[in-house]
């Protein structure tokens, strides 16, 4: 027993050496930035700096439900406060820039929760079986787009897909997880796929939102997902730090692999250090840097793309995170 042990923590530490990482997600520029229309308020007014506003905490704590929060009402009065720069467009749109360090601090001093700006990229997926249709339109690519601009979501868009192609056939009934292999090779970590009917369209995503549903418009669809995003990863106070992650009973290499995998390529984690191994114990400690707080971390590491390693992986008797 002895030398097997022995062996597996060579096993070990040879699959942590060779575990590259991918490509994490993507930081999302102009969270900051809301637009309102000129017929909203004069530019530079209390008005169409709070409409702006409104816009920012929606992104930046990935609910849309804290534009109508009563405990930011006051914050929403005092928008003026937080404006760096104001602007106009050719088109006719006022663009507020609000200053992230304060306006971040007094989000979570209001007891909010803020989501990074390392978002994981999604890959969208459009299915058409309407009638004398070629396929979704560029029209519906645009409001998918506008949507996850407004809502700081990174999207990327998938080519279309041959009606004849076994993917295409999984996809039909709303099976978004059978393109997570499409996705990550695309350079995503999720997917949202779009089934266009006679009657309406049908949504499905998977990946580090979990897996859901939804039926109706584009912008919708990208709202419920952008809401589910936020209440995965978004954490109090928003800033980096260290955690020791340890694993007990991961005496399988190929798990090891898999979960150091895992953890190197989730939105937010800036660095994943093994630290030891107990061959005795089957037990793996990493020392990880990650922008969110301990209970952000534990959820993502289980719901995200490719993470069914947790759950299903023989033997895991605990997965703690410490400071």
């Amino acid at each position: 027993m002895s030398r097997v042990r022995s062996l597996l923590g060579v096993l070990l530490w040879v699959a942590a050496a060779l575990a590259v990482p991918s490509a994490q997600g993507v930081v999302v520029e102009g969270l900051y930035q809301g637009e309102v229309g000129l017929e909203a308020g004069e530019a530079g007014s209390g008005a169409t700096a709070a409409e702006a506003l409104r816009q920012v905490v929606v992104r930046v704590t990935g609910r849309r439900a804290a534009a109508s929060d009563p405990a930011l009402s006051g914050l929403f009065g005092q928008a003026s406060r937080f404006v760096k720069t104001v602007r106009t467009t050719a088109a006719g749109q006022v663009l507020v820039d609000f200053d992230p360090p304060t306006l971040s601090e007094a989000l979570t001093r209001a007891g909010q929760k803020l989501w990074s700006a390392d978002r994981p990229a999604t890959l969208v997926v459009l299915l058409s079986v309407r009638p004398g249709t070629k396929g979704p339109g560029e029209d519906l690519r645009r409001a998918l787009a506008t949507a996850a601009q407004r809502r700081g979501v990174p999207l990327l868009f998938a080519p279309p897909l041959a009606a004849e192609s076994s993917l295409y056939g999984e996809l039909l009934p709303g099976r978004a997880s059978a393109a997570l292999d499409l996705a990550r090779r695309s350079g995503a970590e999720g997917v949202l796929v779009g089934v266009l009917t006679e009657a309406a369209t049908h949504w499905s995503w998977s990946g580090p939102a979990g897996d859901g549903v939804y039926e109706g418009g584009a912008a919708e669809a990208v709202d419920s997902l952008a809401d589910r995003y936020g209440s995965q990863w978004a954490a109090s106070g928003g800033s980096t730090s260290g955690y020791l992650v340890e694993v007990r009973g991961l005496g399988d290499l190929a798990a090891l692999v898999r979960l150091q995998t895992v953890l190197q390529v989730l939105p937010q984690m800036h660095s994943v250090r093994l630290e030891a191994i107990v061959p005795e114990s089957n037990t793996v400690r990493f020392r990880i840097q990650f922008e969110g707080d301990a209970e952000v971390l534990s959820r993502a590491a289980v719901t995200s793309a490719g993470v069914g390693v947790l759950p299903t992986v023989a033997g895991v008797v605990r997965w703690e995170v410490r400071p």
